[in-house]
């Protein structure tokens, strides 16, 4: 119930191997409860990462165990090595493996796939 009873938005901020930063801001960030399969609502993108989220919207978590993307020939998070809100594997996943990595198991913002030195997520309520 982390986003529950009020409104708030998102900052992701994230760093390649040399150090170069970008960021992405979403001044709208929800995430249900337990039962919704904590759907994501994301939206109102600004910033110098891209957006790589809004695509997600709407996407239920997935995890190893529990497959809630829309792919139908694999479970993403098993293929991606993390949990996310996987729609066909996606255009972002910032809890890929802290590596560099070329062959798509790290850190990804959209075309920034080498984007693995360091991410973060931060919420704030409006």
């Amino acid at each position: 119930q982390l986003t529950a009873g009020g409104q708030y938005e998102l900052f992701v901020y994230i760093e390649n191997e040399l150090q170069q930063g970008r960021h992405a801001r979403y001044s709208e960030f929800k995430v249900s409860e337990e039962g919704d399969g904590y759907r994501l609502t994301v939206g109102g993108y600004s910033g110098t990462a891209g957006d790589a989220l809004s695509s997600h919207n709407g996407a239920k978590f997935s995890t190893s165990d529990v497959d809630n993307d829309r792919n139908r020939t694999m479970n993403c998070a098993d293929e991606m090595r993390s949990g996310w809100w996987f729609t066909d594997c996606g255009a972002s996943n910032l809890n890929g493996l802290f590596k560099k990595a070329s062959n798509g198991y790290g850190i990804a913002w959209g075309s920034w796939t080498r984007a693995g030195r360091y991410s973060k997520m931060m919420i704030r309520r409006k």
